[in-house]
């Protein structure tokens, strides 16, 4: 089930550790200690997170991304940043991984797809 938010989730029906922790756009890579969100089935929450987070503020101490950012138009992207800062505790920490530029340069060039994505990261 595709979730859209303005619904809102009760983060102490996920807490793992005595931390709440949350992986973004996890694939198949899911974390036992996080909520594990994607838009594919197989996450603990199927979301779409481009129509925001369903999080209350300050939920989280821990918010992580690795290589899913670059997959939203910068727009998205942006909106999403907002986001993540909003469910974040304030001294929460957010880590996102992205590939390197010169990646980023290689698949613009050989004209790959989300050409728009690796342009915006150039500029």
């Amino acid at each position: 089930m595709l979730i859209s938010p303005p619904k809102r989730f009760k983060l102490a029906n996920f807490k793992k550790c005595d931390s709440l922790k949350l992986n973004m756009g996890c694939d198949k890579v899911k974390f036992p200690s996080c909520v594990n969100i994607d838009i594919e089935p197989g996450a603990d929450l199927v979301i779409d997170v481009r129509k925001g987070l369903p999080f209350d503020d300050n939920g989280f101490d821990f918010i992580y991304s690795k290589h899913f950012l670059e997959n939203l138009t910068f727009e998205e992207g942006e909106k999403l940043c907002g986001e993540s800062l909003r469910c974040l505790k304030k001294e929460g920490v957010s880590r996102i991984a992205m590939p390197e530029l010169d990646y980023l340069i290689e698949k613009y060039n050989r004209g790959g797809e989300n050409q728009d994505v690796a342009l915006q990261c150039l500029i």
